[in-house]
């Protein structure tokens, strides 16, 4: 059920959990995890992270748009095709959430097993007569900013131990359920099943993803996501660091970026008050982070926050003189789309940094 990540780590693969099943009363093994209530880490706070889902068809990424039962559906070449049980998925980041937002309460993940016990005659005690039913569930209650045609969830489980450094296997597991439209302004109750989740014996916290399709929705879990996301992203860039030492060893070159993404602006955001190409200026770290993120034009301060709270979460290659990795300074020029009629537009990617 779990895919692993074996040399530099990459974005989690995870894959399906299995046919949804059924619960069917209390069983003798009973599980509930509550969803994950984290403090951030002192330091700069993880920049969001947009989610697309990938799913792998025929040896070829595609981008999963909607859900069958609890299996994805992805786009291939304008053809939408469900994934076999088997098929792995994963998580990528995109340029921005669709407008607006959801909020999520009252949420809940158990599971449920029911196993048939059979009484030997005679006095000769008990057998185990295996499974009869088996199952995992999840509730919750949300409210949309405004209609979302086409929606469904993406529930992430991944170890309580990834985050807090005890581990670098995030142990995923992922899980579909459609939902269909949201309208606005409306409570609605979504209640999925799935296959069974021991919570009793397997450390594992989750996270919700909502979409419409195939675009996320920021929710109220946002700040829980960048977390883990950059969680990933900074494992990666630890083994990414030696390797480049390693091979480059008497290289004189400056820092060099690569990854890099746009700012993600709070919902309403006036992106009038954005101009059409922003300049930002800001440090390199010899460990090929970057701090001191400053600009020298005028911003509202939400505007300003976003900007410096993405670039901030910009990796680099370091400086390197002689093979040596340096501090250096950085900049970069950030084009801006124009406000689409109904809210604020993503940003478009951002140029080489200088």
């Amino acid at each position: 059920m779990i895919k692993r990540t074996v040399g530099i780590p990459r974005s989690p693969s995870v894959r399906l959990l299995g046919a949804a099943l059924a619960l069917c009363g209390p069983g003798v093994a009973r599980g509930d995890r509550p969803a994950p209530v984290w403090e951030i880490d002192s330091g700069p706070t993880p920049p969001l992270h947009p989610t697309t889902i990938m799913g792998t068809y025929k040896d070829h990424p595609c981008e999963v748009v909607g859900v069958s039962g609890n299996a994805g559906l992805v786009d291939n070449q304008g053809t939408t095709i469900r994934l076999p049980e088997n098929a792995t998925y994963q998580p990528k980041r995109a340029s921005a959430f669709m407008p607006g937002s959801l909020e999520i309460s009252k949420q809940t993940a158990e599971s449920n097993m029911m196993r048939r016990t059979v009484i030997l005659s005679g006095g000769m005690g008990e057998v185990d007569g295996g499974v009869m039913h088996a199952g995992s569930s999840y509730e919750t209650r949300v409210v949309a900013s405004q209609p979302y045609p086409g929606c469904y969830l993406v529930l992430l489980f991944f170890n309580d131990n990834y985050l807090n450094g005890e581990t670098d296997d995030p142990g995923a597991i992922v899980a579909f359920h459609q939902i269909g439209d949201l309208a606005a302004g409306v409570e609605t109750k979504v209640s999925a099943d799935f296959a069974y989740i021991d919570f009793n014996n397997r450390r594992l916290t989750y996270i919700p993803l909502f979409f419409s399709r195939g675009k996320e929705i920021r929710t109220s879990f946002a700040e829980e996501s960048a977390r883990l996301f950059r969680h990933v992203e900074m494992l990666r860039h630890k083994k990414l660091i030696p390797y480049y030492f390693e091979k480059n060893p008497r290289t004189t070159s400056p820092a060099k970026p690569y990854l890099r993404f746009p700012p993600v602006f709070p919902p309403g955001t006036d992106m009038s008050a954005v101009p059409a190409v922003l300049k930002v200026d800001f440090t390199v770290t010899s460990e090929g982070t970057v701090e001191g993120v400053r600009s020298a034009q005028a911003l509202p301060p939400d505007v300003l926050g976003a900007v410096q709270r993405a670039v901030q979460g910009w990796l680099y290659f370091p400086q390197l003189d002689n093979g040596q990795p340096m501090t250096c300074f950085g900049t970069a020029e950030l084009g801006f789309k124009a406000p689409a009629p109904k809210g604020g537009a993503a940003p478009a990617s951002p140029p080489p940094g200088k």
